[in-house]
C-alpha cells in the first residue's frame, strides 16, 4: 500500500531520515517499523481515516522530535544510542474512548505527569513511556486514579529493565505490536508473560485449542480440584510444600494426586518439557 500512496501523493509523500516537520506532515509507522510522511495539505479527513486504518500515527505533541534518537533506535532505524546503557518502557492505552475532548484531557494529563521526567511518545492510541539508566516511575496509582475519575477501562504494560544492545529494538517492537492486540482488562498492568500468552491465544484455532486441551488433560479437563492443584503447583514453581499449603491439604495428599494425574494422562509434571505442555493446556 505504501507504493500506492507514493504514486498518489507524489512529492507530498516523504521518507524522512532525521528531520521531522510535524507542522507540515503527518508521520505514519508501518508494520515493518518504517516511518513515512504525507503533507497534511494533501490529505482529506476521509483519506487520513483510511490511512489510519492501516498505519499507526506518530503523535506530534509528545516529544518525538526531542527523543528522535531514542525512538529511532527502538524502531530499528538507528543503531547508535549514546549515554544510555539500560532502559525499560511502559505502554498505556485507554479503551472505548471516542470523544475527542476526553482524549485531549488524557493527553494533557499524561503529558504533564511524564513528559519532563521520561522519554514520552504517542503512537496512535498507545502512550509510550521510556525511562533510562535504571530510573523508575510509578504508574499504578496514577492509572487507578484515571480509571476511577474517567470511568474508562485501561491496560498498561511494564517491561523488564533491558540492556541497550542490538536485540532490544526487536523486543520493543514485538511487545508494542503484541500490546496493540491485547484487550483483556482483567489486569491493570500486564507483563511479558501476559503478552506471550495472548499471542498463543490469538494464533491457535478454537478447534485445535479444544482438541489440544482434551489430548493433554483428558478426563481431568472438567475436574476443578485437579486443575486447581496443577495450577497451584505451577504457580509455586513446583514447590510441593507451598502448593500443598495453598491447596489446604497434606503434602503427601498433593503428591498422590499429582502422581495420579501423571499416571492417567501420561504427561509427567516433573519433567520440564512435558510440564510445559500441561501448562499450555491450562492457559489456552
Amino acid at each position: 500500500m505504501r507504493e500506492i500512496l507514493k504514486s498518489i501523493y507524489g512529492p507530498a509523500y516523504i521518507e524522512p531520515s532525521n528531520n521531522y516537520d510535524f507542522e507540515k506532515y503527518y508521520y505514519f509507522l508501518d508494520k515493518e517499523y518504517s516511518i513515512f510522511g504525507i503533507e497534511k495539505a494533501h490529505l482529506t479527513d476521509k483519506e487520513l481515516k483510511l490511512i489510519l486504518s492501516q498505519y499507526d500515527l506518530l503523535g506530534e505533541d509528545f516529544g518525538y522530535q526531542e527523543n528522535k534518537n531514542l525512538v529511532n533506535y527502538l524502531f530499528g532505524r538507528n543503531t547508535i544510542l549514546a549515554n544510555i546503557k539500560e532502559l525499560k518502557y511502559y505502554f498505556i492505552k485507554f479503551l472505548d474512548v471516542k470523544e475527542q475532548e476526553t482524549i485531549n484531557q488524557l493527553d494533557e494529563l499524561l503529558r504533564e505527569m511524564y513528559l519532563t521526567n521520561t522519554h514520552f511518545v504517542k503512537l496512535s492510541n498507545i502512550y509510550i513511556i521510556i525511562v533510562s539508566n535504571n530510573k523508575d516511575i510509578e504508574i499504578e496509582n496514577t492509572l487507578k486514579s484515571i480509571e476511577s475519575d474517567f470511568l474508562i477501562p485501561i491496560i498498561a504494560y511494564e517491561s523488564d529493565l533491558y540492556a541497550v544492545n542490538e536485540y532490544l529494538p526487536h523486543c520493543f517492537m514485538f511487545d508494542l505490536y503484541s500490546f496493540k492486540q491485547f484487550n483483556n482488562t482483567q489486569k491493570l498492568i500486564i507483563d511479558k508473560i501476559d503478552l506471550l500468552r495472548n499471542c498463543i491465544f490469538t494464533t491457535i484455532d478454537d478447534e485445535i485449542r479444544k482438541d489440544f486441551k482434551v489430548y493433554v488433560l483428558k478426563n481431568y479437563l472438567n475436574d476443578q480440584e485437579m486443575m486447581n492443584i496443577i495450577t497451584t503447583y505451577f504457580d509455586t514453581n513446583f514447590n510441593l510444600s507451598l502448593a500443598a499449603k495453598k491447596c489446604y491439604m497434606h503434602r503427601n495428599t498433593l503428591i498422590n494426586k499429582i502422581d495420579r494425574f501423571i499416571s492417567d494422562t501420561k504427561f509427567n509434571l516433573r519433567d520440564y518439557k512435558e510440564a510445559m505442555l500441561v501448562y499450555l493446556a491450562l492457559i489456552i
